[in-house]
């Protein structure tokens, strides 16, 4: 199952050679506090940088969160997941505009497709 949240109004910051977007990291957080948590949840972003404000912005905000799923919920960028599994995976791609930039990793895309 999939689902596409839109994030209206977003913009990325680039810092240093990452990217990261604060209208969907706060979107992501939502989604988890509002996640019913049956078995292991992961949150992917390709940028290392949006990755560390995820897992800050959770632990600000702990008390909106169900307990199991911080327990369990691991934040990374896609490297972090080569060869595991998890039952829900929330994907924060953070960019919010396009160049021809984005397609230069194909290997990203890929190992998503491989997750369905």
């Amino acid at each position: 199952k999939f689902t596409f949240i839109d994030i209206a109004d977003s913009k990325e910051i680039p810092v240093k050679e990452s990217f990261t977007n604060e209208v969907e990291t706060n979107a992501v957080v939502d989604y988890l506090s509002a996640f019913s948590v049956d078995g292991s949840c992961a949150v992917m972003t390709p940028y290392r940088t949006q990755s560390q404000v995820i897992k800050n912005c959770i632990e600000e905000r702990l008390d909106d969160l169900p307990a199991k799923l911080v327990k369990d919920l691991i934040v990374g960028s896609y490297e972090d997941f080569m060869g595991r599994s998890f039952k829900t995976i929330v994907v924060s791609l953070c960019r919010s505009t396009y160049n021809d930039q984005q397609l230069q990793a194909p290997h990203i895309v890929a190992f998503l497709l491989s997750r369905l």
